[in-house]
């Protein structure tokens, strides 16, 4: 009896043995996917700013330089060395800046909205993936409402950053972000910030009319958050930020802006 009862708590203790290894060996698995992500992401970030701290002025800047004297401003040239990104992967349509958080990162656009969920910019598969422009949006964001999408990761990468925009202090901190293109630079408005579900009529592209177009900002600003004061226009066009939330099962954190 006594052998018996031995032979069932060796087996016990080997059964715990094996659990803690495999959510050891998980653990370390997550932390170098993540740290290759990681590296990635700052690799990229470095070859794209190009220049550093010589940047190029910023297009307002050079608009407002050309006024004073009274003529018209230069061609635009991007902060961001798209050429550099485009030869690691022309699918690369953009970079979004939002100061003061993790989020530094290109955007890409691919034939679905699935594969650069589990896939990085240049191919790599990872649990972190990239941020990405719906397949559906024009690449050059003239939609009236173009959609990016981003993981909210563990390690603070992506868009995690995105929840915090929860808060009306985070807001008034951080009221706008930058998206570069390789023709132009937008600067970015929030004027709304809520959790939703990823099947609720947040996820609209194009609508039937102002009118429409008008509602769906209205619903929007009621739905927030946050309180913005942003003014908007039927003509105007807006960018929608999208990332996971767990306020419940399957929710998403969104955060709208208008384009400028």
């Amino acid at each position: 009896m006594k052998h018996g009862k031995s032979i069932m708590w060796g087996l016990v203790a080997l059964l715990c043995m094996c659990v803690v290894l495999y959510a050891l060996c998980s653990i370390f698995m997550q932390y170098q996917e993540y740290k290759a992500a990681g590296d990635e992401y700052d690799e990229l970030a470095e070859l794209a700013h190009k220049n550093g701290d010589d940047a190029a002025p910023a297009a307002s800047e050079l608009e407002a330089d050309a006024a004073a004297e009274g003529g018209d401003a230069p061609p635009y040239e991007s902060p961001i060395d798209f050429d550099a990104l485009h030869e690691i992967n022309p699918a690369i349509v953009g970079w979004i800046v939002i100061e003061g958080t993790n989020i530094d990162y290109p955007i890409v656009q691919g034939e679905d909205n699935s594969h650069y969920l589990n896939f990085t910019y240049t191919g790599a598969a990872n649990s972190s993936g990239a941020i990405f422009m719906d397949y559906r949006n024009a690449a050059n964001f003239t939609d009236q409402n173009t959609i990016i999408y981003g993981h909210k990761m563990n390690n603070a990468t992506m868009f995690h950053d995105l929840s915090e925009y929860k808060s009306q202090n985070f807001f008034e901190a951080h009221p706008a972000f930058i998206i570069y293109t390789p023709d132009s630079e937008y600067r970015c408005e929030v004027f709304a910030a809520y959790v939703t579900s990823p099947v609720s009529e947040t996820y609209v592209l194009d609508f039937d009319g102002a009118a429409s177009f008008v509602q769906y900002m209205n619903i929007a600003i009621g739905r927030s958050l946050i309180q913005t004061g942003t003014i908007l226009y039927s003509t105007d066009r807006i960018v929608t930020l999208s990332t996971c939330d767990y306020s419940y099962d399957n929710a998403r954190m969104v955060v709208h802006a208008v384009l400028h």
